[in-house]
């Protein structure tokens, strides 16, 4: 299976195809099989092992089938003790039928309790393409009546064989001088320690930060690691001949002879290829030497378990090679069953990468934690350090949410990887089966890599190794995080282990040692996916001594307004130094008290960044207004030890309501362009924010926001004609309003009118000074908007020159004769009133006109309107005055004329002279009467 460190291999997602199956769920969180009338079938979607079909036999089928590996013969015959299998065989082309875990005699009871002997591979002759594809072969095998599970095999290739998933296939870090700073006291002499920051991390590094490490070094003064302790690494092969893990690599006391399964096992197994010809790889190498490298020899790097360097320290590497020679694993699952039986109890894997739990995978896994460390009946063995096995796996390297195992199998620990400035790296994986988050590095931070031995090998054209050199190198990934985690649980089963110390107790060392870093609250987006935080492996050797946290001594309350600060002190721990966690329970509605607080919701702040006595500050949000909330505090340590719980009530703010206020008072009407503007004053008593809406018929309303305190209302006539009656309401940030009501007219605009007719014809007099004439005192506007005026035609013609200015319309007479002025009066709003002016320029400004000329019986004389004491009268031929009228004074002087009858059918005809006088002044014209 693929190894989780970007630079070697590729993740091969699997997904699960069950057909027909009846299931239920096992108290280890997996998938339990369980018999049915046709058998589960597991099909993964990528690349599979095709000349092999895997299947779980029924007891009773197995004990027809036997325990003994069937083969074909020469010609394919196939003779066995199942009829149907026979057949089944023939027409798959099945070479061979073997057991998945052989049989160990010494543990043969608890290997058939497990049901590992129901486990077999059907292998098919891929050359005999004529007798049909794995899929028939599937299909066939599903029909036989003793088979409960079907799996096709996966291949897991490595990333070298791969596309990088990552920027480029090496992923190496930017090295640093490895010289060991003066202020820094290094436990051991090995000289590249200096590099491993993620042992000690000083800070010196750039973008790192001091103390986001593994906390070793405290760790290395309690414990180191013990030769009985043996950590079972199933990855690529480890170079067990490496300069700097040889001194640490497992013996096999008693190796596997010609007979045996496991022939020249001396340390350990290449599982893969079925030989105990180890295939070198770097990756496992590296992983090895994170957890065991031997410390204090003065040669390469150090381990977390490697010892001191003396003969009798150190853990011990059972090499589990998983890949082989090809790289093309299929073997993990004979791994897991090989380390428990040959004294394994941690099994480490760095690989991994399925959307499901294959069942003779999960076989595997459970008989590795139920057995290791035992004898047939499941008691611990004298001489085993732990009772029962603890499996790690690493969390996968896709910076991904996607659930995977058998990282994610609830039985085993699931790890993700940290950068040197406790930031998750880039790469991990994440999710709710995350146990726990170690160092894993990021190739971001200048040697900010993990190093760790490695291996340089040379090999022929065959692909066989022809020879290997200890080698060491900058890596990250889960992968290198994992062992980190797995080189701890080997410190902490050196520690404490010992008869009745069971796998248990050794996970809850191990999962409940933290560092002083709040890993939600430095990863914000991920909280709750990462573990419970940062490994810290001097606290992984601490002893629970049943001290319970102090209890928490006062509590006081910031109360806001939908909001309130719970600010506490942070408690002692006798023997844990200071609380990991406390519990702050919250109610609405009642009191909390001893007998029912822990039936109230509960929210848990992580305390191990405080040193007793800081203050801590906890924020409850979205609480109702001017309510009280009720509150339990309860400190509580790793080991689960709970303080006594302090009680507190308090009450959030009372919010008041903003105010508004108008400026702008009055009636507002607008049409047309027109706008009318209201002033808004708004205040909130608190100095709130405030935000502010429109509601009812607010058409034509525009908001202009001057200052937070002052609004101006623009009002157009964008509406319907009529009142507008809209709603302003205004909103402090605590939901506390305000509303004022107001309204507007939108009117149709009028054009302005004739209030004075204006004369019909103008006389003016040629030679006499121009008139002025107001055109304000003849024309008004209906709705009081200003009118402007304009001549359209008839300024300037042979009779006249006008102009105008305003509303004063001048006109000067410029010969006789007669032209017509247009006007237009214009309102603001664009209605317009056409108007007209007869104009009429004569030679005498007492008399206007007289006609007809010659006349019968009436002459009509046009006066000007403005002459007083008016005398008509008519003189012969001999000056003899022979008629004579006096004209009534006019009653309005406006500029105009007055017409005047004067009868002259009395005269005879003839020609006469009419005079007519006003005062000093006289007019004369001659006419004929006939």
């Amino acid at each position: 299976m693929t190894t989780m460190k970007n630079r070697l291999f590729l993740l091969i997602a699997l997904t699960s195809l069950l057909l027909g199956a009846a299931s239920c769920t096992s108290e280890r969180g997996g998938a339990m099989e369980v018999p049915s009338e046709k058998p589960t079938e597991v099909v993964p979607a990528e690349g599979v092992l095709t000349n092999i079909v895997r299947v779980k036999l029924s007891e009773t089928y197995q004990t027809r089938v036997g325990e003994r590996s069937l083969r074909a013969s020469v010609d394919g015959d196939w003779e066995t003790n199942v009829p149907e299998l026979t057949e089944c065989l023939k027409e798959i082309g099945a070479v061979e039928v073997r057991p998945l875990f052989p049989i160990d005699p010494k543990f043969e009871k608890r290997m058939r309790r497990a049901g590992l002997h129901l486990w077999y591979d059907i292998v098919l002759d891929e050359s005999t393409k004529s007798k049909g594809t794995q899929t028939r072969a599937l299909e066939e095998v599903k029909q036989l009546p003793g088979v409960e599970i079907v799996e096709q095999v996966p291949i897991y290739r490595q990333m070298d064989q791969e596309p990088p998933l990552f920027f480029g296939a090496n992923l190496r870090a930017i090295d640093f001088d490895p010289v060991r700073p003066d202020q820094v006291t290094y436990p051991f002499n090995d000289p590249m320690l200096p590099k491993q920051w993620h042992y000690f991390n000083n800070g010196s590094g750039l973008k790192s930060l001091k103390g986001a490490d593994l906390n070793l070094f405290e760790a290395w003064q309690k414990e180191v690691g013990k030769p009985n302790v043996i950590v079972a690494v199933i990855d690529g092969g480890v170079y067990y001949d490496h300069e700097d893990l040889k001194q640490n690599i497992w013996v096999n006391p008693k190796p596997g002879v010609a007979g045996d399964k496991y022939v020249g096992d001396i340390h350990g197994y290449n599982f893969a290829d079925g030989n105990a010809d180890i295939a070198f790889d770097a990756h496992g190498t590296h992983v090895a030497g994170v957890i065991a490298a031997v410390n204090n020899n003065s040669i390469g790097v150090s381990g977390i378990a490697g010892g001191n360097g003396t003969p009798n320290s150190g853990v011990r590497v059972m090499v589990c090679d998983a890949f082989g020679h090809g790289g093309k694993g299929q073997a993990f699952e004979q791994a897991f069953v090989y380390a428990a039986n040959h004294g394994a109890v941690i099994s480490q894997n760095s690989w991994g990468g399925a959307k499901f739990l294959a069942p003779s995978l999960k076989a595997a896994i459970d008989y590795f934690i139920d057995y290791a460390g035992c004898d047939n009946d499941g008691n611990q063995l004298p001489d085993s350090p732990m009772k029962g096995g603890v499996v790690l796996f690493a969390a996968g390297n896709e910076s991904s949410d996607d659930i995977v195992y058998p990282a994610a199998y609830g039985e085993v620990v699931a790890v993700a990887a940290m950068a040197p400035d406790w930031k998750k790296a880039y790469y991990t994986n994440r999710g709710e089966y995350v146990d726990i988050t170690a160092p894993g590095g990021d190739m971001h931070y200048p040697g900010g890599q993990i190093y760790s031995t490695s291996v340089r090998v040379q090999k022929d054209e065959s692909g066989k190794i022809v020879q290997a050199n200890s080698h060491y190198e900058f890596m990250q990934g889960t992968s290198m995080a994992c062992p980190h985690v797995s080189g701890v649980t080997a410190l902490i089963v050196s520690h404490f282990g010992g008869s009745g110390f069971t796998n248990e107790e050794c996970k809850q060392q191990l999962l409940t040692a933290l560092r002083p870093a709040d890993i939600d609250a430095i990863n914000p987006g991920f909280e709750g996916v990462l573990g419970k935080g940062y490994l810290d492996a001097a606290r992984a050797l601490d002893r629970n001594q049943k001290q319970a946290p102090q209890a928490v001594a006062e509590v006081k309350i910031e109360a806001q307004y939908t909001a309130q600060t719970l600010c506490f002190g942070a408690v002692k721990d006798g023997d844990d130094r200071t609380a990991t966690y406390y519990y702050i329970y919250s109610d609405d509605e009642k009191a909390l008290t001893k007998d029912n607080y822990k039936g109230a919701k509960s929210r848990r702040i992580f305390g191990l960044n405080y040193e007793p006595g800081d203050e801590i500050q906890v924020l409850f949000k979205n609480l109702k207004l001017d309510h009280e909330y009720h509150y339990a505090i309860v400190a509580q340590d790793r080991w689960g030890n709970l303080s006594e719980p302090a009680f507190v009530s308090g009450k959030t703010l009372l919010n008041q309501p903003p105010k508004i206020e108008v400026v702008s008072e009055g009636q507002h009407r607008v049409t047309g362009t027109e706008q009318a503007e209201i002033k808004v004053l708004l205040n909130d008593p608190e100095g709130h924010k405030v935000t502010y809406s429109l509601s009812g018929n607010h058409t034509g309303v525009r908001i202009e926001e001057v200052s937070d305190t002052e609004l101006i209302l623009h009002l157009s006539a964008r509406g319907a004609i009529g009142v507008h009656e809209f709603v302003l309401k205004v909103t402090d940030e605590f939901g506390a309003t305000a509303t004022q009501s107001f309204s507007f007219e939108v009117y149709a605009n009028s054009a302005p009118v004739m209030t004075t007719p204006l004369p019909k014809t103008l006389f003016l007099t040629l030679g006499k000074p121009a008139i002025e004439l107001d055109l304000s005192k003849y024309v008004n506007d209906p709705d009081g908007h200003e009118v402007s005026y304009e001549i359209t035609s008839g300024a300037n013609t042979e009779a006249l020159r006008s102009q105008l200015k305003g509303s004063i319309l001048t006109i000067n007479p410029a010969k006789l004769g007669k032209s017509t002025v247009q006007l237009k009066a214009v309102d603001s709003q664009g209605a317009d009133l056409y108007m007209s002016i007869n104009i009429r320029v004569v030679d005498s400004d007492i008399v206007y006109h007289v006609y007809p000329i010659p006349t019968y019986d009436v002459l009509h004389v046009l006066l000007n309107n403005g002459m007083k004491d008016v005398e008509l009268s008519v003189v012969n031929g001999e000056g003899t005055k022979v008629l004579r009228q006096q004209v009534p004074n006019p009653t309005d002087t406006a500029l105009g004329a007055r017409e005047v009858e004067l009868d002259v059918r009395q005269l005879s005809g003839g020609v006469y002279t009419l005079v007519v006088k006003s005062g000093s002044e006289s007019y004369y014209r001659k006419f004929v009467k006939y």
